[in-house]
């Protein structure tokens, strides 16, 4: 995937060793990040923007406590936000249940206040890209607030065990990248 998304095999093992280095400092695991990363690329977000994003998206779920289900919902909500090119009421209300302080950012980002943000969104008039910087920026005084929280939670007993975790499986990846071609030529024959 990471391949077809970003034009090479060298350009895709540079950038998930940066999403492993990433997922390190991170209370989530790399298969979710992972994932929540090719959703974005593949929707048209240029890769050096996700993990600004992620991260904002990580701080807010780890202060509200929603986690990587919530990265996972926000991560739905800003890709379905995305393919529409503008923002809507339906998305935002996604994005607040998945613990993003959506609206206030958003607010921050147009020079409004949140009835302002919200009477424009229903007019039709605010462009996804608007919410997308706002979350790359960490724009508004809510999401000022949550700034860190995602590698507070790290230093936590169950972030430091996911921390592990994924130290784990990468290095039993990395053992098998090794195998992986001989295993290619074997499996067509058995």
């Amino acid at each position: 995937t990471f391949k077809t998304l970003l034009g090479s095999s060298q350009a895709a093992g540079d950038y998930l060793k940066t999403l492993q280095q990433f997922a390190a400092r991170t209370p989530f695991e790399f298969p979710e990040l992972r994932d929540a990363a090719s959703r974005f690329l593949a929707v048209g977000v240029s890769a050096d923007r996700v993990i600004p994003i992620m991260t904002t998206l990580g701080d807010a779920t780890a202060a509200m406590g929603t986690g990587s289900e919530g990265i996972n919902r926000a991560t739905t909500a800003l890709t379905q936000m995305s393919q529409k090119g503008k923002v809507s009421a339906e998305e935002m209300m996604q994005l607040t249940e998945a613990g993003i302080p959506a609206w206030d950012a958003l607010a921050a980002v147009l020079g409004t206040d949140v009835a302002g943000a919200m009477d424009l969104v229903s007019k039709g008039g605010v462009k996804a890209e608007d919410m997308f910087r706002a979350l790359e920026t960490g724009a508004g005084g809510a999401l000022g607030r949550v700034k860190g929280m995602m590698e507070e939670q790290a230093q936590t007993l169950a972030g430091m065990w996911s921390t592990l975790k994924d130290s784990v499986t990468m290095g039993l990846g990395d053992m098998m990248a090794t195998a992986v071609p001989m295993l290619k030529e074997m499996l067509p024959g058995i």
